[in-house]
């Protein structure tokens, strides 16, 4: 497989030609800083994304032996408790901001109402069990979690061009907000354009 061959099938590639018979759909280029964002390790939803509520952090404990913990918890670290004002004196993960890419998804989210995200191949439906209501997203945060948990996101990142034989072009990653649609999953299939014609169908 040659690399123009995955190019081809990225969104930006193929919508502006069906939009007429495609979902409605945003699209934005993904900035440098939060491509590293995506790819950083743990979960810390952007501030920007909340609508108001505390910050919601997921974060991989490394528990150590059984030294470290007590009763199944963590020890925290000499002076990492509660200081005399009851405030947490450990330190805190900083949640990020992103306040372009926040305002595109405000944008999208009120002209498209529900929204599907993805990036230019992959979807998140891996990640669909991080949130209560799967792929359908309300708010930022929703979005946020989904590329945040996904694998198949990390893919489209850092090996998109991997069972290519051929040199790796550039790509300009981008995030893909679709207007949700209800679906019967057995109903969507893979359809295959040349020169204009529907030259084929597959079952997904």
């Amino acid at each position: 497989m040659l690399s123009k061959h995955v190019l081809n099938c990225g969104f930006s590639q193929w919508y502006s030609l069906f939009a007429d018979i495609s979902i409605d759909s945003k699209s934005m280029k993904l900035s440098d800083d939060f491509i590293q964002y995506l790819l950083s390790d743990g979960i810390v939803l952007p501030k920007s994304g909340s609508d108001g509520n505390d910050d919601e952090i997921i974060e991989d404990h490394d528990w150590g032996d059984d030294n470290d913990h007590q009763n199944g918890f963590p020890r925290l670290p000499d002076g990492g408790g509660d200081d005399s004002d009851g405030q947490s004196s450990g330190a805190e993960a900083a949640a990020p901001e992103f306040p372009e890419m926040d305002a595109f998804m405000r944008s999208a989210l009120d002209s498209l109402g529900a929204v599907f995200p993805k990036l230019n191949w992959s979807s998140c439906e891996d990640s669909s069990w991080m949130s209560a209501t799967g792929t359908r997203c309300l708010t930022p945060d929703d979005v946020y979690l989904l590329l945040k948990s996904s694998d198949r996101i990390v893919h489209d990142l850092t090996q998109p061009f991997k069972d290519c034989t051929d040199e790796t072009p550039p790509v300009e990653h981008e995030l893909v907000l679709k207007k949700w649609v209800d679906m019967n999953p057995s109903m969507e299939f893979r359809c295959f354009v040349a020169n204009n014609q529907l030259i084929g169908t597959a079952e997904l």
